[in-house]
């Protein structure tokens, strides 16, 4: 079935209502990196958003590539690694055609990954450069309030950025830069990060599931 976001509101608000309603998050297999980095970050992110949310989201992930035709099964797609990320135009058209029909897409670059991601997007905008995303934009409020893109690591000097591809005035695609968000889903024992930035990281997976879904 392919998944529009419109219709997927009605559902999830009527499957909450009776406690049966799961988001199951799909890991893009590409080529050129390690697509595979933080293996445990969206069932970490999972275990959070169903002990402090009242959605329930599948703690199973699963992973399709990009050119798999089953994505247009699922409303969210997480990106991230190290390196290269390698596509073809047919690849474009494919994720093109997930986006229009509602689809969301989440990548975050885990360091050495912003070139490549940069590019892609370019690749996918008609304009040929994403736009930047402000601390004032509606996914930094979703569930919880954060006055700006928290910044788990220190790859870069400077503050977070964070970029989108927009559909009818909607964030389809949302990129981050300089922060590793996804690190912060990690187990603690992976990176040492203190208490208080995983804290963030977990809440702005929040921000970004809870935007894919109900905005």
């Amino acid at each position: 079935m392919v998944f529009f976001r419109t219709l997927l509101l009605s559902t999830v608000l009527l499957t909450i209502s009776i406690n049966a309603f799961d988001i199951t998050p799909v890991r893009i297999r590409y080529e050129g990196g390690d697509w595979y980095n933080d293996p445990e970050a969206l069932t970490r992110l999972a275990f959070y958003i169903n002990s402090h949310t009242e959605i329930s989201m599948d703690t199973a992930e699963t992973v399709l590539r990009i050119d798999d035709k089953r994505i247009f099964n699922y409303p969210f797609l997480f990106i991230t690694g190290h390196g290269d990320f390698i596509y073809n135009e047919k690849d474009i058209e494919h994720i093109k055609t997930y986006l229009n029909q509602g689809g969301f897409i989440y990548i975050d670059d885990d360091f050495g990954f912003n070139r490549a991601i940069m590019r892609f997007i370019g690749d996918l905008s008609k304009n040929g450069t994403p736009e930047k995303v402000y601390d004032d934009n509606q996914i930094f409020n979703s569930y919880y309030k954060l006055d700006q893109m928290p910044k788990i690591h220190e790859h870069y000097a400077g503050n977070p950025e964070s970029y989108a591809l927009y559909i009818n005035d909607k964030i389809a695609l949302f990129y981050t830069f300089n922060t590793n968000i996804s690190d912060g889903w990690s187990t603690p024992e992976l990176h040492n990060d203190p208490v208080a930035k995983k804290e963030d990281a977990y809440k702005m997976g929040v921000n970004i599931i809870y935007y894919a879904l109900f905005k």
